[in-house]
């Protein structure tokens, strides 16, 4: 499998800043560094990183193994920011393929001359089980399952999933909607994020996809159930 270097540049603080916390970056040559919060460094391990040519992220070990890490690499495309995450144990990708913002304009009466405003947050969640798979997938979703937030560290309720429960065969893909009461204002946040616990799928870390707002769509709806 031919593999390319996975290279995330990361930028040390200026003199006048601290951090105020360590942190973890992946180096320019692929290794995991340390930043501890003296302005001192160092690195993790021996590990490198890297990825396949479909975007899956990959371990490569100081002893010449090595082992996918459950995750993809962000996507960047003409304002698009959304993560693709590969679960190994099941041969399951799931990648945000749409966020919309419906917009509900209640009539208006004689006694208010403005109509009231509600708004939804809708997610378009792609699930696809590779044709690898021994067999089919059987998924059974929960709404607490999901959470919602923004850049801006505001929580937005989850009102519905559709599906709840769905058997995908290898490789086919099927699409689950989510949808948030509320939505962020336009032109001050940047993101919007979804985070599908790790109980649902099972899986070792809570999996988390990432959309910019400014490639959000908008539409304008009747009024919402």
């Amino acid at each position: 499998m031919k593999l390319h270097q996975l290279t995330s540049m990361f930028f040390l603080c200026a003199m006048s800043c601290s951090l105020f916390a360590e942190d973890t970056v992946i180096s320019d040559d692929g290794r995991e560094v340390q930043l501890k919060d003296d302005g001192s460094w160092i690195y993790k391990s021996t590990d490198r990183f890297a990825t396949t040519a479909d975007g899956k992220r990959v371990r490569l070990k100081d002893d010449g193994s090595w082992i996918f890490t459950g995750e993809k690499a962000i996507v960047i495309d003409r304002g698009v920011v959304a993560d693709k995450k590969f679960i190994e144990t099941l041969s399951l990708e799931v990648t945000l393929t749409e966020l919309a913002i419906e917009t509900y304009r209640g009539r208006r009466s004689e006694s208010h001359k403005s109509s009231r405003k509600k708004t939804q947050s809708v997610f378009s969640l792609s699930f696809a089980v590779d044709k690898s798979a021994p067999e089919p997938l059987i998924l059974a979703l929960e709404e607490n399952h999901f959470s919602v937030e923004d850049s801006d560290g505001r929580e937005y309720p989850i009102v519905r999933v559709e599906p709840l429960e769905m058997t995908i065969k290898p490789g086919a893909q099927a699409t689950v909607i989510v949808r948030s009461d509320g939505s962020p204002h336009w032109w001050t946040t940047k993101s919007m994020r979804l985070i599908l616990d790790k109980q649902a799928l099972a899986s070792r870390d809570d999996i988390q996809l990432l959309h910019s707002m400014s490639s959000a769509k908008k539409r304008a709806v009747d009024g919402f159930d």
